[in-house]
């Protein structure tokens, strides 16, 4: 039976929840004052457990299956984790491949395997590319991009009388309301947002249940346009319950007609989203969204296929675009926000985002050293000095081009700071604008510096286990290739055990912050998977991270305590606070 109160599909909410450039609020507003979502739950559990952890290989090299099988025995993995892709050995996949090859292949593992719930994190390995590259557009894409965007110009002004529907019943129920004044989609979804909030204001104050029964009517009568089959389905609901027919049953009946139909197209809707590279399934797409799902829904999704088919800025990095496995429609030009970053500004509900980690160096011997080490460096505790190397940029004196350079420089300069305040650590910190030169320091369990690009400098003589990371650009542009001078090759063959880099231009922006990054995994209580995801603003974009994911370096031997943290990091390992999960 249809009850009033009854949810949006799971094809609305992700769609709501992931605008990417129209203001989400207002339909944040809207699923709250109609329908009552529930929040997006995560696991129990603190950090990442072995049971969470899937692996993946290549099947055209042997080696790569053989390191997952070490892994996954050292690590106590659950069988049945490994999932073979047939993929020719390069460090470069077309993005053709990507979509058409890898992505139904993970989906499949996972549904299959009944781990859509279970899975939190991906592990690839030797063998499996490192970057995804730029799609490649055919006549007949860039034919359909430009139709599209001609849609979607024209489909703005629809949106118009409905918001001033909806600001006309906020001023009806509130006297002191004046609609502001704009025309584009960011000002319509803003002046749409504020009238839902003064609507909603005001029905709290209303003590006639019926009469709040009539408001909520209007309310949906102006949102039908926006919404869609959903606010017609609750429409009627609400008039069936204000004016009982005489034969109920057959009015029951068509309301349970118009769900079934409504439902029916969820689910054909959420069967194309999964062929985002068919352009049929594309097309077949626009057409039941624009039927059934309003012009809100309507919008975004010809925003979305416009981002997809443009071939601009679309390599990523393979383990970058991988966390985003799940997602059926999300930007591909540039980077996405990485919804398990500590300060998005979004949360994506059921939009499930997977850490990804890789397992990969110039030989298979260092992959089974860093495996090796990591799981001793764990069981011994860490040990050794901190490293940072930063430049002497200053962000009141940096010019605006290089202001970003200037808070990551500083962001090192904090981080050594913490560390000698709480903690009995030795740190060798430089702030010269050069690097330091070869052999400055040995004994190192942590390194952070920059800036050599792709020119690798051997600054320090790693311990067993150590972390490191070096901002540059494409000092991850290979793993594998002879006399290879990048920074991650560079520091794998100098002992350390994890480490992260870019495979093309990532924007220094992007980097984890290094004071965000080693107070988390000094504290002992996070993976290394799970404060690298914590701490990366970007998914669908350059970095990936060298390590296994489980490695906690200093789980026995903690050096900060979350009261030394930053209260930006405190949330991160307070024991109130909900862990990364793949999906609730």
């Amino acid at each position: 039976m249809i009850q009033p109160n009854h949810p949006p599909p799971l094809f609305c909410i992700a769609y709501a929840s992931s605008m990417p450039r129209v203001n989400s609020r207002f339909l944040a507003v809207v699923f709250a004052l109609l329908f009552s979502l529930p929040p997006f739950l995560a696991s129990s559990a603190l950090a990442l457990q072995p049971d969470e952890i899937a692996l993946i290989v290549n099947s055209n090299e042997p080696r790569g299956r053989e390191l997952a099988n070490f892994y996954a025995q050292a690590r106590h993995i659950p069988d049945n984790r490994i999932l073979e892709l047939n993929l020719t050995p390069s460090d470069d996949l077309p993005f053709k491949v990507y979509e058409e090859q890898v992505v139904p292949q993970v989906r499949e593992f996972l549904r299959t395997g009944h781990l859509e719930q279970q899975v939190k994190c991906f592990v690839t390995f030797y063998g499996v590319p490192i970057r995804i590259a730029a799609r490649v557009s055919t006549p007949a894409d860039s034919t359909e991009l430009e139709r599209i965007k001609i849609t979607l110009n024209q489909t703005v002004e629809k949106i118009i009388p409905p918001v001033k529907k909806l600001e006309a019943l906020a001023a009806q129920l509130d006297a002191q309301f004046a609609p502001t004044p704009g025309d584009d989609l960011d000002q319509l979804s803003a002046r749409a947002d504020r009238a839902m909030k003064v609507i909603r204001g005001q029905m709290s104050t209303i003590a006639d249940p019926r009469r709040q029964l009539e408001v909520g009517a209007d309310l949906l009568t102006a949102l039908e346009p926006l919404l869609g089959a959903s606010a017609k389905v609750q429409h009627d609901v609400i008039e069936a319950r204000l004016h009982p027919a005489t034969q109920p049953a057959t009015q029951q009946a068509a309301l349970q007609a118009m769900a079934d139909q409504y439902t029916a197209a969820i689910e054909r809707a959420k069967d194309l989203e999964q062929r985002r590279f068919d352009p049929k399934a594309r097309d077949e797409l626009r057409h039941v969204v624009a039927k059934n799902f309003g012009l809100l829904q309507w919008i975004k999704l010809l925003r979305d296929q416009a981002d997809y088919l443009d071939p601009k800025e679309t390599t990523a990095a393979f383990d970058s675009e991988l966390a985003m496995v799940r997602w059926t429609v999300y930007p591909r030009v540039r980077w996405c926000e990485n919804p398990l970053y500590y300060a998005a500004k979004r949360q994506a509900i059921n939009m499930p985002t997977y850490m990804v980690t890789r397992l990969d160096a110039p030989t298979t011997d260092q992959v089974k050293r860093i495996i090796s080490d990591s799981i001793k460096a764990e069981t011994d505790g860490l040990k050794g000095k901190v490293v940072l190397d930063s430049r002497g940029l200053l962000i009141d004196k940096a010019q605006p081009t290089e202001r970003g350079l200037a808070e990551y420089d500083e962001s090192i300069r904090d981080l050594g700071h913490l560390i000698r305040k709480h903690t009995k650590l030795a740190v060798l910190a430089d702030d010269n604008p050069d690097p330091l030169p070869a052999n400055s320091a040995d004994d190192v369990a942590l390194y952070c510096g920059w800036y050599s690009l792709r020119h690798y400098i051997p600054e320090c003589k790693f311990n067993p286990g150590a972390v490191g990371y070096h901002i540059a650009s494409f000092e991850m542009l290979t793993l594998h290739g002879p006399g290879e001078q990048g920074w991650v090759p560079g520091l794998i063959n100098d002992g350390i055990a994890a480490t992260l880099g870019p495979v093309a231009e990532p924007f220094v922006q992007l980097f984890p912050k290094p004071a965000d990054f080693f107070p988390l995994l000094l504290t002992g209580k996070l993976t290394l998977a799970e404060v690298y995801w914590r701490t990366t603003p970007a998914a669908s974009w350059m970095l990936g991270l060298i390590g296994d994911p489980l490695y906690t370096p200093y789980k026995n031997n903690p050096q900060l305590q979350a009261s030394d943290l930053p209260d930006r990091l405190r949330p991160m390992v307070s024991t109130t606070t909900q862990p990364i999960a793949a999906e609730k």
